[in-house]
């Protein structure tokens, strides 16, 4: 019943239409109704209804011979009526606009890239079929095919995200040159690794060896490279293991993939470079207001000061804190920093001896504490 209802949709329905055209030829040519059934050669009572329906579009089942009777009784050929016929004819067939109804179904379940791009390659195949005159490929290996290739889209956003979050992990960033030649390498060591499957295993070192000797892998940096192929390598074991390199997705399952994978796409690659850069520079922050008031506790309490007063020296520890944190111990770097700050009179009220003296302390007591600081993610 479905089948009948999907045949019905896709008939000619331009039938008025068609019906309008044969009546203007006739009109043109001065004949009435009984007159044209005549010519047509249905002298009956009947002839002159059967002309008056085919006009008014509501003749069941046109015939084409009834089509072709009318134009050689007003005498005009074929082609007066192509205005109407050809549109319809240059129609994608109905096996086409099955496919097309599946393949659109499909590409609505999946993540908005593989999405695009099953929908933009099923047009560009079935197009080439008709410019070809290749007979329509049946639905169901029309869709088999666009299945096997949303799969390994989905297998590939996946080694996207893979590759990307390491990168991040890495400290990559975007701009970063080396960034597109590594995620190109984790690509390449995927290939190998797809390509080296089952009676081809034994394949697998001379393939992996055949991406490493590049030169472009030679020139990228060794631990970096080490990196991203044992990412690859573990997300390919998963794959594999779970049977995903073989399987076709199911409608749940392209969802949880993408709710999966929603926060490690690479259209949010430059987001996770922000979050990665901000963790750094919140944990730096943290360990150095940490050491400055470890600093300025021992400060007030080895001066014998007092808080209140020992806080009067507190911006010159501040200025000596980032100092000793830019500089070496012992380096004239820090030195000629030192005399440059007391020189400058920024900090007014003490004499030079004592801002040396306080400039003493204050590395004395931040050179152990050097190595809880994590490094300036803004250098």
């Amino acid at each position: 019943m479905k089948a009948r209802s999907e045949r019905t949709l896709d008939t000619f329905g331009r039938m008025k239409e068609l019906g309008a055209r044969l009546r203007d030829l006739r009109l043109r040519t001065g004949l009435k109704q009984s007159e044209l059934a005549a010519l047509m050669g249905r002298t009956g009572k009947g002839g002159h209804n059967l002309v008056s329906r085919i006009e008014q579009g509501t003749y069941p089942d046109l015939a084409f011979r009834l089509v072709a009777d009318y134009l050689r009784a007003v005498r005009q050929p074929l082609s007066a009526i192509a205005g109407i016929i050809d549109p319809y004819t240059a129609q994608p067939t109905v096996v086409e606009k099955q496919g097309d109804r599946k393949v659109k179904r499909l590409a609505e379940v999946l993540p908005p890239v593989p999405a695009r791009r099953v929908r933009n390659y099923d047009v560009a195949t079935t197009q080439a079929r008709v410019q070809a005159g290749v007979q329509p490929e049946p639905v169901d290996e029309r869709i088999q095919r666009v299945r096997k290739l949303a799969a390994s889209w989905l297998i590939r956003q996946q080694l996207e995200d893979c590759v990307h979050f390491e990168l991040n992990k890495l400290g990559i960033r975007r701009a970063d040159g080396r960034r597109f030649w590594l995620a190109d390498y984790g690509r390449r060591v995927f290939k190998a690794l797809a390509n080296s499957r089952g009676k081809k295993r034994d394949k697998r070192p001379a393939l992996l060896e055949a991406v490493e000797a590049t030169k472009v892998s030679q020139e990228l940096d060794r631990g970096e490279r080490e990196k991203i192929r044992a990412a690859v390598e573990r997300l390919f074991d998963v794959l594999e293991q779970n049977g995903a390199l073989d399987k076709l997705p199911t409608v749940p399952e392209a969802r949880q993939l993408e709710a999966q994978t929603k926060g490690r796409r690479v259209k949010d690659d430059e987001q996770l470079c922000l979050e990665e850069s901000r963790r750094k520079f919140d944990a730096y922050q943290r360990a150095r207001n940490e050491a400055l008031e470890t600093i300025q506790e021992a400060y007030a309490s080895e001066s014998g000061l007092g808080p209140d007063k020992a806080a009067y020296w507190n911006g010159g520890i501040v200025a000596f804190f980032t100092i000793g944190l830019g500089t070496e111990p012992g380096s004239d770097e820090r030195a000629r920093r030192v005399e440059e700050f007391i020189t400058s009179g920024a900090f007014r009220g003490a004499t030079p001896d004592q801002l040396r003296s306080l400039a003493a302390f204050v590395f004395t007591h931040l050179d152990p504490l050097r190595s809880s600081i994590p490094p300036d993610p803004s250098r």
